[in-house]
């Protein structure tokens, strides 16, 4: 599972947005450092935007040159093959932090260099987004970056506010809602309504899972790859709810339909995730990664964030930058509240633990089987 704006949401351009990126974001003509970034696109986009991110980078001479990988499965593939050669500064999901772990890539951050790292709510996000931070000596190897609550999106004017996932398998909605074709949302939202633990999960569990989510598939008109699609189906009225991260809800907004909601109060309960960044070992221009995270931590880059998305930053005070309708709906004044009824839940790790169990690959697999099964 990704934030919006890594679940392939960007895809469209996104070698475009790229190559200009590269080119935008070492402006001042100054032979400097380079961040060789890989994650999605979208963060670089905003500090472009930040009037101090792109002072320091005109005065250091600074060049931040995104490489864009869709998803953590495809960056975990590249790095543990040796490649792409070069990077030294990475974004990932909390819930890849088993595979992440697996392949031992990150190096121990000298917060001592990071002043902004004053800033970082500690153990924030609850156990699992917490416990990525620091390795197993309790060196800090990661930055919270942004975090998101998942629930459902849906249309006030056609249907009451959900309080069940399972509500959407109402017949009278067949045919008027959505799942994102997305591997690790779809598998940990049957997990959620199941009860089961994603990590423990055994055989058989898996199988009703992927049952449940075939008939998930079988109540939805579709099932859109990305927010472009997502916002169309809803926009024209075909598709009057959808599972997906609260913060997609301000593309309706914008378009104005005004009718449209979000609800994270579930009966299964909710979950959400985050990004965090990370260098790696034997990474080059780490004075610069070091300093690109201090200025990443900054209450500028905060608000442009939650402008932005919203996606809201791990360090103290971001709330205050969201909009009405998202405080509305996500209660942020009470964050370890926030974060106990809505955890980040981890996926089951890269290898099975036993005859019995579900590795990560065989688990993101479940919802294919999961569509197959549904024709």
């Amino acid at each position: 599972m990704r934030l919006l704006d890594r679940r392939g949401f960007l895809r469209v351009g996104a070698a475009a947005t790229v190559a200009g990126l590269a080119s935008a974001c070492g402006g001042g003509g100054r032979s400097g450092a380079t961040i060789n970034y890989m994650g999605g696109t979208s963060d670089m986009e905003v500090l472009h935007k930040v009037p101090s991110f792109e002072d320091w980078l005109r005065r250091d001479g600074v060049v931040v040159r995104p490489q864009f990988i869709p998803d953590d499965t495809a960056a975990l593939q590249k790095l543990a093959a040796g490649g792409p050669q070069g990077v030294n500064l990475v974004s990932w999901i909390n819930q890849f932090r088993n595979g992440w772990r697996s392949l031992d890539l990150f190096a121990p951050l000298e917060t001592a260099r990071i002043p902004h790292y004053a800033n970082v709510i500690q153990d924030f996000g609850g156990p699992s987004f917490a416990g990525t931070q620091r390795d197993a000596q309790g060196r800090v190897i990661a930055i919270p970056e942004t975090w998101s609550v998942s629930g459902i999106v849906y249309d006030s004017a056609a249907m009451p506010a959900p309080t069940s996932y399972t509500d959407l398998l109402d017949p009278k909605y067949k045919g008027r809602v959505a799942m994102l074709d997305d591997p690790g949302a779809t598998m940990i939202i049957g997990c959620l309504i199941l009860g089961y633990d994603p990590p423990a999960l055994t055989k058989a569990q898996f199988r009703e899972v992927i049952d449940l989510m075939g008939r998930f598939v079988k109540a939805c008109r579709a099932l859109p790859q990305g927010s472009a699609d997502l916002t169309t189906l809803m926009g024209s009225g075909e598709v009057i709810a959808c599972p997906v991260d609260a913060s997609f809800l301000p593309k309706m907004l914008d378009q104005g339909k005004k009718s449209f909601r979000v609800t994270i109060a579930l009966k299964e309960g909710g979950f959400s995730y985050g990004t965090l960044m990370s260098t790696l070992k034997n990474a080059d221009d780490t004075d610069a990664v070091h300093a690109f995270l201090d200025h990443f931590l900054t209450d500028d880059v905060a608000q442009a964030m939650a402008k932005r998305s919203p996606s809201v930053m791990a360090i103290k005070g971001a709330t205050k930058y969201l909009p009405d309708w998202y405080t509305e709906s996500v209660p942020v004044n009470d964050l370890p509240k926030l974060f106990h009824d809505n955890p980040s839940l981890d996926f089951p790790p890269a290898q099975a633990t036993g005859p019995d169990r579900i590795g990560l690959s065989e688990f993101l697999t479940g919802w294919q089987q999961a569509k197959v099964g549904a024709r």
